[in-house]
């Protein structure tokens, strides 16, 4: 769950180690959403989401008034119309992917979702006219290959459904990324903020509609208010802060600490092991975007993907 950082000078030395521990750091707090969800006594997926965009939304707030001079205002009106836009397809990504933990592995999930820098690409290819390298090409083939194996390792499995919506939710991801981009944006924690309120109201919106209350146990608000201060929002702050200490080739290559640690902590935590199937896709889709991030570290494009 990466943001899209303009592209930094090089850096070496000790910046440069800085940057890669913020960014592994901010993928291991992302990597967090699986176990988290597990971890609930009794809160349904809208439930969890109500207190988690809420707590995202302080979160975000406060960051961006301890930023600006005790004010999140003026970050918020510098991203103008952008940021709505970007924060209704972000809080999408965000809710469609707790929702999905509900109905499938961890491992599927993240395998899954992590394929939106690749359609990213594909679409910034078809909208911006950006070039796509041929090794993007080649990667484009692994991972769709390797969701194609997951998928149909879903349907033996029964969790079609939370595969799918993962595959609706990295879409979402890519098409918020390439907004982004198209607007040439540099500070996208507004947007995230956005995507805290918008997706507090989803919530609100179906938790209430379907006649149940949102209040949950202590336990469970405590987890969901983590999951979106410290899994989301200050995953989001390392990410940006060590994003300007190294090449986007290169954050979006430590990035990844998401994509291995997360099915490590709920296999860890509660014996979860993805089936032989969506284990072998996910492997190739999980080398799929190892390639793509690795073979940016040889050039420097305008715009990390």
């Amino acid at each position: 769950m990466a943001e899209v950082p303009i592209e930094p000078p090089g850096h070496g030395g000790a910046r440069a180690v800085q940057g890669a521990v913020l960014i592994l750091t901010a993928g291991a707090c992302w990597s967090l959403a699986g176990l988290f969800v597990r971890a609930m006594e009794a809160a349904e997926a809208w439930q969890i989401l109500v207190y988690r965009s809420a707590a995202t939304l302080v979160f975000v707030a406060i960051a961006l008034a301890f930023r600006n001079g005790g004010s999140p205002w003026p970050a918020v009106r510098a991203l103008g119309w952008k940021g709505p836009l970007a924060g209704a397809l972000l809080a999408y990504a965000m809710l469609s992917f707790i929702v999905a933990l509900t109905l499938t592995t961890v491992f599927n999930a993240v395998m899954t979702i992590s394929i939106s820098p690749l359609l990213a690409a594909a679409l910034g290819r078809l909208v911006l006219g950006e070039a796509v390298r041929r090794i993007t090409l080649v990667a484009m083939l692994l991972a769709l290959t390797g969701v194609a194996i997951m998928v149909r390792g879903s349907i033996v499995v029964g969790d079609l459904a939370g595969t799918l919506l993962c595959l609706t939710a990295a879409a979402a991801f890519a098409v918020f990324t390439v907004t982004l981009r198209a607007a040439k944006v540099r500070d996208t924690l507004p947007a995230v903020g956005w995507a805290g309120l918008f997706g507090l109201i989803a919530a609100l919106t179906v938790v209430l509609g379907e006649g149940r209350s949102p209040l949950v146990s202590l336990h469970d608000m405590a987890l969901a208010a983590a999951m979106g201060s410290v899994q989301i929002g200050l995953g989001m702050l390392l990410f940006t802060a060590g994003a300007k200490r190294v090449t986007a080739a290169e954050a979006t290559l430590l990035a990844l600490s998401e994509v291995v640690l997360a099915p490590i902590w709920v296999w860890i935590g509660y014996g979860e092991v993805p089936d032989a199937t969506t284990f072998f896709g996910g492997s190739i889709l999980l080398g799929a975007m190892v390639l793509q991030a690795a073979s940016g570290l040889r050039r420097r494009p305008a715009v990390a993907l």
